[in-house]
């Protein structure tokens, strides 16, 4: 049997097993290790080894560091429940350099945990690497923008920011874990509260000047790619109408969409970027969504209606925004759309567990943030205070 590397992500591992000659490309030495001691093992009983069963060298299961698991998580397919090709892939690997910075390069993962009582100050901790994060010691660069976008200086992060970066550490020991190279699961702190911050969401003024904006690209005689600025002006009507999330929406496949019953399947992601099953939802389209779908379906290639990546759409929409005067505006972003789908049906009166399965949120203290806020509701109960003491 031989291991030999090809480049920095590829292994080739080659044996002889049972009268055959086999040769396999794997991403990461620990996945050759791992398949070399599997066809061992067969070789050793003559028996061919169950596929859903990994077979590791003792050595390599104590082996793994902090950066094994989140290349093994990176060259997972998005689709096998890795980061591989996900929309958020970039910000899984700025995750994974702050995860290192704090923990070392060498850091097996069998270490990772909380803190506990007696340990020494330099101890490195789940709960030390949350205290980092609150002292913005991390630099960190604009969202999904794969090392090319605006950078910003060391900041703190919100107790969002840190949320996200804890699913983001978790899934990395999960996956470990679930590959036999991770004994147990360590515990983890309880997540902090998000706090119920007045939520961002388009006016209907702004949703038409962002629309019209958009369209005005696609008219703009000097424009070079006028088909990209149309499936921009798409993609923004169904970030709106339907309130996916943009993981979901680059998901969608023509299958999913009913013509006759004016609906479609959206396939759920949370906002972690993990898929889930669980958040399956159909959700019935506007007039407007409907006719982009059905034309978008006949258009589309490969089965998908939507090609335009999320850098493109996020070019054309800033681009827009800052037309808009809106540029050092934070919190109107891409996902601002889908605070805006939610948002209107709150306002609207809709049954707060109609919202969270439209929305597909995992919890319903997401879907009670914009029931908080039906600023409409909360005059009219003033009003009806008033009409009371006159």
């Amino acid at each position: 049997m031989s291991i030999r590397q090809y480049g920095p992500r590829s292994f080739r591992v080659e044996a002889m097993v049972r009268g055959e000659r086999r040769s396999e490309y794997v991403a990461t030495s620990v996945e050759a290790e791992a398949l070399e001691a599997k066809w061992l093992e067969e070789r050793k009983s003559g028996r061919a080894a169950p596929s859903n069963v990994v077979v590791l060298p003792v050595k390599t299961k104590k082996a793994w560091t902090l950066e094994n698991a989140f290349d093994h998580g990176l060259n997972k397919p998005a689709g096998d429940g890795g980061w591989m090709g996900a929309v958020w892939e970039p910000d899984v690997r700025r995750i994974k350099d702050q995860c290192i910075t704090y923990f070392g390069p060498n850091f097996l993962i069998a270490k990772v945990r909380r803190a506990e009582e007696g340990d020494e100050a330099n101890e490195k901790t789940i709960d030390g690497f949350v205290a980092m994060c609150r002292t913005g010691v991390f630099a960190t660069s604009s969202f999904r923008s794969k090392g090319k976008g605006k950078k910003y200086g060391a900041r703190k992060n919100s107790n969002a920011t840190i949320n996200r970066k804890l699913d983001v550490l978790k899934k990395a020991l999960r996956l470990a874990f679930e590959f036999k190279a991770l004994e147990a699961m360590p515990a983890f702190p309880v997540r902090p509260a998000e706090g119920n911050k007045k939520i961002r969401f388009y006016s209907d003024e702004e949703e038409a000047a962002l629309l019209s904006g958009l369209q005005d690209g696609v008219e703009d005689p000097t424009t070079k790619d006028p088909d990209g600025w149309l499936e921009a002006y798409d993609q923004m009507c169904i970030l709106i109408d339907v309130g996916v999330r943009w993981g979901e929406l680059f998901g969608l496949q023509s299958a999913d969409f009913h013509k006759g019953r004016r609906e479609v399947l959206v396939r759920g992601i949370e906002d972690s970027g993990q898929q889930n099953d669980d958040l399956d939802r159909v959700v019935p389209l506007t007039d407007r969504a409907f006719a982009i779908l059905a034309r978008r379906c006949k258009l589309g290639a490969n089965g998908k209606p939507f090609m335009l990546n999320y850098d493109g759409l996020s070019y054309r929409f800033d681009k827009v925004k800052d037309a808009m005067g809106l540029k050092h505006d934070k919190r109107f972003t891409l996902h601002t759309a889908r605070h805006t789908f939610c948002s209107r049906l709150a306002q609207n009166e809709v049954d707060v567990g109609v919202i969270q399965r439209l929305a597909g949120h995992k919890n319903i203290a997401t879907t009670m943030r914009y029931v908080h806020f039906k600023t409409r509701n909360l005059r009219a109960a003033i009003d009806a205070v008033e009409r009371r003491a006159v």
